[in-house]
Protein backbone atom coordinates (compact mmCIF):
# COMPACT_ATOMS: atom_id res chain seq x y z
CA UNK A 1 0.00 0.00 0.00
CA UNK A 2 3.09 2.33 1.06
CA UNK A 3 4.77 1.48 -2.39
CA UNK A 4 1.25 2.04 -4.53
CA UNK A 5 0.97 5.38 -2.44
CA UNK A 6 4.44 6.57 -3.43
CA UNK A 7 3.85 5.53 -7.06
CA UNK A 8 0.27 7.85 -7.27
CA UNK A 9 2.17 11.06 -4.94
CA UNK A 10 4.55 12.15 -8.28
CA UNK A 11 1.35 11.86 -10.65
CA UNK A 12 -0.86 13.85 -7.77
CA UNK A 13 0.91 16.31 -7.36
CA UNK A 14 1.28 17.03 -11.22
CA UNK A 15 -2.47 16.78 -12.04
CA UNK A 16 -2.91 19.23 -8.64
CA UNK A 17 -0.32 21.48 -10.73
CA UNK A 18 -1.94 21.15 -14.17
CA UNK A 19 -5.55 21.98 -12.58
CA UNK A 20 -4.38 24.97 -10.56
CA UNK A 21 -2.93 26.20 -14.29
CA UNK A 22 -6.57 25.60 -16.04
CA UNK A 23 -8.25 27.09 -13.26
CA UNK A 24 -6.23 29.87 -12.87
CA UNK A 25 -6.29 30.94 -16.55
CA UNK A 26 -9.55 30.35 -17.04
CA UNK A 27 -11.14 32.57 -14.15
CA UNK A 28 -8.60 35.51 -15.10
CA UNK A 29 -10.24 35.37 -18.29
CA UNK A 30 -13.71 35.06 -17.75
CA UNK A 31 -13.48 37.19 -15.04
CA UNK A 32 -11.69 40.08 -16.67
CA UNK A 33 -14.00 39.81 -19.36
CA UNK A 34 -16.71 40.39 -17.45
CA UNK A 35 -15.18 43.32 -15.25
CA UNK A 36 -14.79 45.05 -18.83
CA UNK A 37 -17.71 44.43 -20.28
CA UNK A 38 -19.77 45.99 -16.91
CA UNK A 39 -17.46 48.65 -16.89
CA UNK A 40 -18.23 49.60 -20.63
CA UNK A 41 -21.73 49.03 -20.09
CA UNK A 42 -21.05 51.65 -16.65
CA UNK A 43 -18.86 54.29 -19.29
CA UNK A 44 -21.44 53.81 -22.20
CA UNK A 45 -24.09 52.50 -21.62
CA UNK A 46 -25.02 54.47 -18.86
CA UNK A 47 -22.76 57.69 -19.90
CA UNK A 48 -20.81 57.49 -16.17
CA UNK A 49 -17.76 59.72 -17.73
CA UNK A 50 -15.85 59.64 -13.78
CA UNK A 51 -13.52 57.22 -15.51
CA UNK A 52 -10.74 57.50 -12.38
CA UNK A 53 -13.77 57.80 -9.75
CA UNK A 54 -14.92 54.54 -11.29
CA UNK A 55 -11.72 53.00 -10.80
CA UNK A 56 -11.17 54.24 -7.17
CA UNK A 57 -14.11 52.66 -6.11
CA UNK A 58 -13.61 49.57 -7.30
CA UNK A 59 -9.73 49.40 -5.57
CA UNK A 60 -11.38 50.86 -2.52
CA UNK A 61 -14.00 47.36 -2.41
CA UNK A 62 -11.04 45.11 -3.32
CA UNK A 63 -8.94 46.60 -0.79
CA UNK A 64 -11.24 46.45 2.01
CA UNK A 65 -12.83 42.74 1.36
CA UNK A 66 -9.20 41.81 1.06
CA UNK A 67 -8.22 43.18 4.01
CA UNK A 68 -11.14 41.51 5.61
CA UNK A 69 -10.08 38.38 4.28
CA UNK A 70 -6.51 39.05 5.70
CA UNK A 71 -7.80 39.55 9.43
CA UNK A 72 -9.65 35.90 9.16
CA UNK A 73 -6.73 33.83 7.56
CA UNK A 74 -4.55 35.96 10.75
CA UNK A 75 -1.73 37.95 7.86
CA UNK A 76 -0.40 40.81 9.53
CA UNK A 77 -0.46 44.54 7.59
CA UNK A 78 3.28 45.27 7.67
CA UNK A 79 4.78 48.90 6.77
CA UNK A 80 7.62 46.73 5.17
CA UNK A 81 4.92 44.91 2.97
CA UNK A 82 3.82 47.95 1.64
CA UNK A 83 7.10 49.39 0.79
CA UNK A 84 7.63 46.26 -1.09
CA UNK A 85 4.29 46.13 -2.96
CA UNK A 86 5.20 49.94 -3.85
CA UNK A 87 6.91 49.89 -7.20
CA UNK A 88 4.09 47.55 -8.34
CA UNK A 89 0.97 49.53 -7.05
CA UNK A 90 2.99 52.83 -9.12
CA UNK A 91 3.27 51.14 -12.16
CA UNK A 92 -0.34 50.09 -11.70
CA UNK A 93 -1.30 53.62 -11.40
CA UNK A 94 0.33 54.62 -14.67
CA UNK A 95 -1.00 51.77 -16.35
CA UNK A 96 -4.51 52.74 -15.98
CA UNK A 97 -4.05 56.43 -16.52
CA UNK A 98 -2.39 55.73 -19.38
CA UNK A 99 -4.83 53.70 -20.46
CA UNK A 100 -7.14 55.88 -20.55
CA UNK A 101 -5.41 58.69 -22.13
CA UNK A 102 -3.98 56.07 -24.78
CA UNK A 103 -7.89 55.01 -25.99
CA UNK A 104 -8.89 58.90 -25.66
CA UNK A 105 -6.26 59.82 -28.83
CA UNK A 106 -6.29 55.86 -30.51
CA UNK A 107 -9.34 53.79 -31.92
CA UNK A 108 -10.13 51.02 -29.87
CA UNK A 109 -8.69 48.82 -32.43
CA UNK A 110 -5.35 50.42 -33.62
CA UNK A 111 -5.14 50.84 -29.57
CA UNK A 112 -5.54 47.08 -29.01
CA UNK A 113 -2.65 46.61 -32.14
CA UNK A 114 0.34 48.83 -29.74
CA UNK A 115 -0.95 46.77 -26.82
CA UNK A 116 -0.98 43.75 -27.86
CA UNK A 117 2.74 44.81 -28.65
CA UNK A 118 3.45 44.52 -25.65
CA UNK A 119 3.40 40.88 -25.41
CA UNK A 120 6.84 40.84 -27.42
CA UNK A 121 8.65 43.35 -24.92
CA UNK A 122 7.19 40.58 -22.05
CA UNK A 123 8.66 37.87 -23.62
CA UNK A 124 11.85 39.29 -24.38
CA UNK A 125 12.28 40.57 -20.62
CA UNK A 126 11.34 37.44 -19.36
CA UNK A 127 14.06 35.63 -21.53
CA UNK A 128 16.56 38.00 -19.97
CA UNK A 129 15.12 38.42 -16.12
CA UNK A 130 13.69 35.05 -15.41
CA UNK A 131 15.77 33.12 -17.86
CA UNK A 132 12.69 31.23 -19.58
CA UNK A 133 13.07 30.75 -23.84
CA UNK A 134 10.36 31.41 -26.34
CA UNK A 135 10.26 28.68 -29.30
CA UNK A 136 10.22 29.99 -33.05
CA UNK A 137 6.09 28.84 -33.00
CA UNK A 138 5.78 31.09 -29.54
CA UNK A 139 6.57 34.23 -31.39
CA UNK A 140 4.81 33.04 -34.34
CA UNK A 141 1.36 33.08 -32.29
CA UNK A 142 2.73 36.77 -30.90
CA UNK A 143 3.07 37.65 -34.95
CA UNK A 144 -0.06 36.35 -35.43
CA UNK A 145 -2.20 37.82 -32.18
CA UNK A 146 -0.80 41.48 -33.20
CA UNK A 147 -1.41 40.96 -36.67
CA UNK A 148 -5.33 40.18 -36.07
CA UNK A 149 -5.41 43.73 -34.11
CA UNK A 150 -4.66 45.31 -37.19
CA UNK A 151 -8.37 46.58 -37.78
CA UNK A 152 -8.11 50.25 -37.53
CA UNK A 153 -8.61 53.10 -39.80
CA UNK A 154 -5.12 55.22 -39.98
CA UNK A 155 -7.25 58.87 -40.28
CA UNK A 156 -8.11 58.79 -36.55
CA UNK A 157 -6.72 61.79 -34.31
CA UNK A 158 -3.03 60.54 -33.65
CA UNK A 159 -0.52 62.66 -32.76
CA UNK A 160 2.71 62.87 -30.96
CA UNK A 161 1.02 62.95 -27.38
CA UNK A 162 -1.43 60.15 -28.06
CA UNK A 163 2.25 57.43 -29.28
CA UNK A 164 3.43 59.21 -26.35
CA UNK A 165 0.66 58.21 -23.69
CA UNK A 166 0.91 54.70 -25.55
CA UNK A 167 4.17 54.16 -25.04
CA UNK A 168 4.16 55.00 -21.48
CA UNK A 169 1.24 52.34 -21.31
CA UNK A 170 3.19 49.64 -22.92
CA UNK A 171 6.15 50.20 -20.63
CA UNK A 172 3.69 50.66 -17.54
CA UNK A 173 2.21 47.13 -18.59
CA UNK A 174 5.36 45.48 -19.01
CA UNK A 175 6.77 46.66 -16.00
CA UNK A 176 3.90 45.48 -13.58
CA UNK A 177 3.63 42.14 -15.02
CA UNK A 178 7.32 41.81 -14.76
CA UNK A 179 7.70 42.97 -11.06
CA UNK A 180 4.35 41.36 -10.09
CA UNK A 181 5.68 37.78 -11.49
CA UNK A 182 8.94 38.64 -9.72
CA UNK A 183 7.39 39.00 -6.16
CA UNK A 184 4.65 36.39 -6.64
CA UNK A 185 7.76 34.14 -7.29
CA UNK A 186 9.26 35.13 -4.04
CA UNK A 187 5.90 33.35 -2.29
CA UNK A 188 4.33 36.15 -1.49
CA UNK A 189 0.43 35.43 -1.13
CA UNK A 190 -1.83 35.92 -3.78
CA UNK A 191 -4.43 38.13 -1.15
CA UNK A 192 -1.17 40.17 0.15
CA UNK A 193 -0.59 41.37 -3.88
CA UNK A 194 -4.55 41.66 -4.21
CA UNK A 195 -4.46 43.98 -0.69
CA UNK A 196 -1.55 46.20 -0.95
CA UNK A 197 -1.62 46.97 -4.95
CA UNK A 198 -5.12 48.15 -4.65
CA UNK A 199 -5.02 49.88 -1.58
CA UNK A 200 -1.34 52.19 -2.53
CA UNK A 201 -3.53 52.93 -5.60
CA UNK A 202 -6.69 54.49 -4.26
CA UNK A 203 -4.80 57.97 -3.62
CA UNK A 204 -3.29 58.32 -6.87
CA UNK A 205 -6.69 57.88 -8.54
CA UNK A 206 -9.07 59.80 -6.22
CA UNK A 207 -6.07 62.62 -6.88
CA UNK A 208 -6.73 62.45 -10.58
CA UNK A 209 -10.29 62.29 -10.40
CA UNK A 210 -10.44 65.11 -8.09
CA UNK A 211 -7.90 67.20 -10.14
CA UNK A 212 -8.91 65.74 -14.01
CA UNK A 213 -12.82 65.03 -13.29
CA UNK A 214 -14.07 67.78 -10.90
CA UNK A 215 -15.97 69.68 -13.77
CA UNK A 216 -18.10 66.36 -14.50
CA UNK A 217 -21.60 66.29 -13.48
CA UNK A 218 -22.56 63.60 -11.71
CA UNK A 219 -26.46 63.08 -13.41
CA UNK A 220 -25.82 59.45 -14.52
CA UNK A 221 -25.42 58.41 -11.10
CA UNK A 222 -28.42 56.28 -10.39
CA UNK A 223 -29.31 53.23 -8.55
CA UNK A 224 -28.57 51.19 -12.04
CA UNK A 225 -25.54 52.63 -11.83
CA UNK A 226 -24.46 51.76 -8.51
CA UNK A 227 -25.67 47.87 -8.86
CA UNK A 228 -23.51 47.82 -12.05
CA UNK A 229 -20.52 49.18 -9.89
CA UNK A 230 -20.79 47.00 -7.16
CA UNK A 231 -21.46 44.22 -9.57
CA UNK A 232 -17.89 45.37 -11.19
CA UNK A 233 -16.05 45.73 -7.94
CA UNK A 234 -16.83 42.07 -6.95
CA UNK A 235 -15.75 40.48 -10.77
CA UNK A 236 -12.82 42.84 -10.23
CA UNK A 237 -11.17 41.37 -7.14
CA UNK A 238 -11.60 38.16 -8.37
CA UNK A 239 -9.75 39.46 -11.07
CA UNK A 240 -7.21 40.62 -9.54
CA UNK A 241 -6.56 37.67 -7.10
CA UNK A 242 -7.23 35.01 -10.39
CA UNK A 243 -4.32 37.51 -12.25
CA UNK A 244 -1.75 36.79 -8.95
CA UNK A 245 -2.55 33.14 -9.05
CA UNK A 246 -2.09 33.01 -12.53
CA UNK A 247 1.23 34.59 -12.48
CA UNK A 248 1.73 31.76 -9.80
CA UNK A 249 1.16 28.91 -11.95
CA UNK A 250 1.98 30.44 -15.43
CA UNK A 251 5.22 32.24 -17.03
CA UNK A 252 4.74 36.58 -17.54
CA UNK A 253 4.35 35.59 -21.50
CA UNK A 254 1.50 33.36 -20.86
CA UNK A 255 -0.14 35.93 -18.41
CA UNK A 256 0.12 38.88 -21.04
CA UNK A 257 -1.12 36.30 -24.16
CA UNK A 258 -4.70 35.63 -21.97
CA UNK A 259 -4.72 39.65 -22.03
CA UNK A 260 -4.53 39.73 -25.84
CA UNK A 261 -7.09 36.54 -25.77
CA UNK A 262 -9.00 38.65 -24.06
CA UNK A 263 -9.16 41.80 -25.45
CA UNK A 264 -10.23 39.15 -28.91
CA UNK A 265 -13.07 37.94 -26.86
CA UNK A 266 -14.22 41.73 -26.42
CA UNK A 267 -14.33 42.66 -29.60
CA UNK A 268 -16.29 40.02 -30.09
CA UNK A 269 -18.78 40.44 -27.41
CA UNK A 270 -18.59 43.99 -28.21
CA UNK A 271 -20.18 43.28 -31.63
CA UNK A 272 -23.26 41.68 -30.45
CA UNK A 273 -23.92 43.25 -26.87
CA UNK A 274 -22.96 46.91 -28.21
CA UNK A 275 -24.15 46.76 -31.59
CA UNK A 276 -20.94 47.70 -33.08
CA UNK A 277 -20.44 47.44 -37.29
CA UNK A 278 -19.78 43.63 -37.99
CA UNK A 279 -17.15 44.78 -40.97
CA UNK A 280 -15.63 41.44 -42.75
CA UNK A 281 -12.06 43.10 -41.92
CA UNK A 282 -13.40 42.97 -38.17
CA UNK A 283 -14.76 39.26 -38.10
CA UNK A 284 -11.07 38.48 -40.08
CA UNK A 285 -8.99 39.86 -37.29
CA UNK A 286 -11.40 37.91 -34.59
CA UNK A 287 -10.82 34.72 -36.79
CA UNK A 288 -7.25 35.44 -36.87
CA UNK A 289 -6.93 36.06 -33.11
CA UNK A 290 -8.33 32.68 -32.60
CA UNK A 291 -5.50 30.74 -34.80
CA UNK A 292 -3.13 32.73 -32.71
CA UNK A 293 -4.30 31.27 -29.58
CA UNK A 294 -4.38 27.40 -30.99
CA UNK A 295 -0.60 27.99 -32.15
CA UNK A 296 0.27 29.24 -28.69
CA UNK A 297 -1.66 26.67 -26.46
CA UNK A 298 0.24 23.95 -28.87
CA UNK A 299 3.22 25.23 -28.70
CA UNK A 300 3.16 25.90 -25.13
CA UNK A 301 1.75 21.63 -25.27
CA UNK A 302 4.80 20.46 -27.13
CA UNK A 303 6.84 21.95 -24.66
CA UNK A 304 6.14 19.79 -21.83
Amino acid sequence: MLLFHRLLKPFACSLKMELNKFYSANIYFFSSVLTSLINKEIVYGFGFRRHFLLTAIQSTVIATLSFCIMMKTGEKIKASSARRWLPTAGFLGAMIVSNMKALYYFDVSLYTLYKNGSIILVALLEQYCFGRRISPIGYGAFVIMICSSWTAEFGSRNSAVGYAWMATNIFATTAYVLHLKMLMDQNRSKIESVFYTNLLTIPILGILSSVLEREVKESHLRAPVLLLVAASSATALITAYSAAWTLKTLSSTAYSMLGASNKLCLSGAAIFWFNETRSPLKLLSLGIGVISGFVYSYDTSRQK
